[in-house]
């Protein structure tokens, strides 16, 4: 099995291309490899031999090394001048651009202009989405951005709702109860900043002063409605016009 590498960037071979070029059991050649690195250390060695695997024909994993040209070239240094004039010639056949045929030419001109169609296609699709999306990010961010708490009314409003028919909308999604005159949260809701509850005085038919209690909705709640609703199909009126 031979194996053209990179470490670095660089062409390389494998320890198993370098034993069938040298006519060396491939034993032989890893071993010849440990003790090149055993003298240079681990620090030096590093950066010209990498230690990976290959797959015999058993389906076995075994061990092989990597080296780059500075490696293949250490490594030759211990063998005779012929095995070294052999793989500085493989070093220098793997370093030469390689000639393409009229044909590979063609492909590789083909394969680009699909990868480039598909990027554009990529494109225009990502520019469209971004396109239907920006009012639905603008209200969201409108949303988000104003501090200020709603009524029920004003919310309903943003959906061609009103504040009857939402407030049955979020008590049959268990979001709201009623005590009393007033809209609470379901316990599962509460504390997570939805509602402020504001309380006003005012007069009876009797002239007695009474305190009425009312439920408005935060910036954050609002953004919560607007979600559920979105589950369930109903779409604000920006959101129609998308």
């Amino acid at each position: 099995m031979n194996e053209i590498m990179n470490i670095n960037d660089e062409i390389t071979m494998t320890s198993l291309e370098i034993a069938n070029i040298t006519y060396k059991n491939h034993k032989d050649v890893l071993k010849d490899i440990r003790d090149e690195i055993n003298k240079l250390g681990n620090d030096r060695a590093e950066r010209i031999f990498s230690l990976g695997e290959y797959t015999d024909k058993n389906n076995q994993q075994r061990p092989m090394y990597k080296l780059n040209s500075k490696g293949v070239l250490q490594l030759g240094a211990r063998y005779s001048a012929e095995i070294r004039f052999k793989l500085i010639s493989k070093i220098e056949e793997l370093s030469k651009p390689k000639v393409l045929t009229q044909k590979e030419l063609l492909i590789m001109q083909l394969e680009s202009l699909e990868k480039i169609e598909k990027l554009e296609e990529e494109n225009e699709l990502q520019k469209q989405v971004i396109a239907e999306f920006k009012p639905i990010k603008e209200y969201v961010d409108t949303i988000l951005t104003n501090e200020d708490t709603m009524t029920i009314t004003q919310i309903g409003a943003d959906y061609g709702l009103s504040a009857k028919t939402l407030n049955k909308i979020l008590y049959e999604n268990r979001v709201i109860r009623k005590v009393g005159v007033q809209w609470i949260l379901y316990i599962e809701h509460m504390n997570k900043g939805y509602t402020k509850s504001e309380t006003f005085t005012v007069l009876t038919s009797e002239g007695k002063e009474k305190l009425i209690s009312n439920t408005k909705w935060t910036q954050k709640g609002r953004l919560f409605i607007h979600n559920l609703l979105g589950s369930l199909g109903i779409k604000a009126n920006m959101d129609k016009e998308v």
